[in-house]
């Protein structure tokens, strides 16, 4: 499910970013909803 909605200037996004060795969780919440949750591979190797 895709929701989009335009923010007003005073509305506040809350984005969530948890790193651990193996996978990396984002969470993005506004007006008490969860916009978006995914998980990835975590990488730390900088090239």
């Amino acid at each position: 499910m895709v929701m989009r909605k335009k923010l007003d200037k005073d509305e506040t996004v809350f984005i969530g970013i948890d790193l651990h060795k193996r996978t990396w969780h984002v969470i993005i919440r506004a007006f008490d909803i969860e916009l978006f949750s995914g998980s990835i591979e975590g990488v730390w190797d900088i090239a």
